[in-house]
């Protein structure tokens, strides 16, 4: 398995997870659009969040299946979309 530390439905992989294996795990639970994504791995999640005062604050369920809405989780999600971290505030900002 390539996952590595992170419980839930949001997995950080190695950085030496291989591609192809990470776009496989990401379609299995249900992460993918069939298009390519960015592995999330810890370093690229720090890189994302720095400066983030509180990345895993609530701002409440988040519309269509409301799932938790966290600056880690739109974090995560602009990892995969391949945002560059001066993105997040305006992702967060769109998302709440």
């Amino acid at each position: 398995m390539c996952a590595v530390a992170r419980d839930g439905a949001l997995p950080l992989f190695r950085e030496d997870a291989g591609f192809d294996a990470v776009q496989a795990e990401l379609a299995a639970r249900g992460l993918s659009d069939g298009l390519p994504q960015v592995p999330p791995s810890e370093r690229r999640m720090q890189g994302m969040l720095h400066g983030v005062a509180a990345p895993e604050r609530s701002y409440g369920p988040m519309p269509p299946m409301f799932g938790e809405l966290t600056p880690w989780s739109v974090g995560y999600a602009c990892v995969l979309a391949g945002c560059v971290p001066a993105e997040l505030p305006v992702v967060l900002s769109a998302s709440r």
